[in-house]
């Protein structure tokens, strides 16, 4: 079983009262980004959170996860910077999960940043695993949880990068945020990499891919309305031994994200 959650901010709007009409249309949860609240540089250890689970709860809908999307390789200052706004996101996550830990889960999803043809790999993956420790011993101190999401054209971009990433930080409070349309690849089997990173899988994005006829990625249109196998993916999620989370993104519309909540909830039963 899985719930069906949304990002947010999304085309529904950008401020909190708006996630009401986020349960209206059939999510469960959301996967909050903080700008909904607050702008990057104010976030702070004083910002109120109250209202935000008010909200939360007024709408009938849970913070499955919360958006830290930042690249963790690059310019030193800019890095620093981002490695810091992540931060400040995982404590934010663990002080909401303090509050009211039916309604908030201290989950926060990053992707990792592209590679720059310029560097040396051994140097951008030297900064990438210090980046992730720093944010590891942030996550291990207020308990909390970094998702890393696998991409494409990021230096984290299927399941050996994942795997090894992992391993070479080492550390429990890191986990893999799972959207099969960034990493599989024409023909293959969804199962291959699910299984690969089932056990630190901590949440799951929905959206579907277009392949060209020479494997490349045409477009990410919707989930259920490109070429991942939904019916095989709602069926694997069902075999997670924990409670699970399947964020919608790519829904670009009201009535995409009404569609696809429909979509799931039918794949669902």
């Amino acid at each position: 079983m899985f719930e069906i959650a949304c990002l947010y901010p999304n085309a529904l709007g950008s401020e909190l009262p708006a996630l009401r009409r986020c349960r209206e249309l059939g999510y469960e949860a959301v996967q909050l980004h903080p700008r909904a609240f607050v702008e990057p540089e104010a976030l702070s250890e004083e910002i109120a959170l109250e209202p935000v689970l008010a909200a939360a709860r007024s709408a009938s809908v849970r913070i499955a996860a919360w958006s830290g999307y930042q690249p963790l390789i690059g310019e030193a200052e800019a890095v620093a910077r981002h490695v810091a706004y992540l931060s400040g996101v995982l404590r934010l996550a663990r002080r909401a999960a303090r509050q009211d830990s039916e309604l908030s889960t201290p989950i926060v999803c990053t992707e990792t940043g592209a590679p720059d043809p310029e560097r040396s790999p051994d140097d951008e993956w030297a900064q990438l695993v210090a980046s992730l420790s720093t944010l590891a011993a942030v996550a291990e101190e207020v308990g909390a949880h970094l998702a890393i999401e696998p991409t494409r054209r990021h230096i984290i971009r299927d399941v050996a990068t994942s795997q090894r990433v992992l391993r070479d930080v080492g550390s429990p409070a890191l986990g893999i945020c799972y959207d099969p349309a960034n990493i599989v690849r024409p023909g293959e089997p969804l199962r291959k990499s699910f299984d690969a990173l089932a056990p630190r899988i901590l949440i799951s994005h929905a959206k579907d891919v277009h392949f060209a006829e020479d494997g490349s990625v045409e477009s990410y249109p919707p989930a259920g309305e490109g070429d991942l196998p939904y019916e095989e993916f709602a069926e694997l999620l069902g075999q997670l031994p924990h409670p699970h989370t399947l964020a919608v993104e790519y829904a670009r519309s009201e009535e995409q994200l009404e569609r696809v909540a429909r979509f799931l909830r039918e794949l669902r039963g």
